[in-house]
């Protein structure tokens, strides 16, 4: 077995372990028996487990041997280790491994940056990042530009309304024109004078 080989078998026991292992298949590749109608697709997808209680499961130097269940009818599949690119594990958000030495040529024209790489980690896309709000600038106020807005307090000497006084406005004269127009209060009246009194002298 190559490195690479070596390296598919590995991750795929390993993740047989944890369940559900989905393999990523070239099966234009010379090797590969799988039915009829799925030969010739670059992309194709097939589920292993241990759990699926299959007829037949088997990992080997040679790569994975399966009896799987398409229609009503039991077909042996044989995918050797040339034809599988990556390996993804459904129950753990598609977490899983791609080998781009043995991705299609399609898949690595659409991805060239891959190909310095000997395996990628997969794993689910992280959520984007909240947007931050806009910034916007906050007028800061100097203590002087507040003064500026302060009115001055007016001299109550100096201060004057426009609306008439109470007393004009009803037209009642002021107070102290009443007090001066008014007759001076009457004096008492003097006491009656009292009578004489006459004593006869005899």
């Amino acid at each position: 077995m190559t490195t690479l080989e070596k390296d598919k078998r590995t991750t795929v026991e390993a993740a047989l372990d944890d369940g559900i292992v989905m393999l990523h298949i070239d099966s234009r590749r010379d090797g590969v028996e799988v039915p009829g109608h799925l030969l010739g697709d670059p992309r194709l997808l097939l589920n292993i487990a241990h759990g699926f209680r299959l007829p037949a499961l088997e990992v080997d130097d040679d790569g994975v041997y399966a009896v799987l269940r398409f229609g009503n009818q039991d077909c042996d599949c044989r995918i050797p280790w040339d034809a599988i690119y990556a390996i993804t594990q459904p129950e753990f958000e598609q977490k899983g491994v791609l080998w781009p030495a043995s991705m299609p040529a399609e898949a690595l024209a659409a991805a060239p940056e891959l190909g310095v790489h000997d395996r990628v980690l997969m794993g689910p896309t992280p959520p984007p990042e909240p947007e931050k709000p806009a910034w916007k600038p906050t007028l800061i106020r100097s203590s002087d530009d507040v003064a500026d807005e302060v009115e001055p307090e007016q001299d109550p000497a100096e201060h004057t309304s426009d609306e008439p006084s109470a007393d004009l406005a009803d037209g009642v004269p002021d107070s102290t024109d009443d007090a001066a127009e008014e007759d001076p209060e009457p004096e008492p009246p003097s006491p009656p004078r009292s009578r004489g009194h006459l004593r006869l002298v005899k």
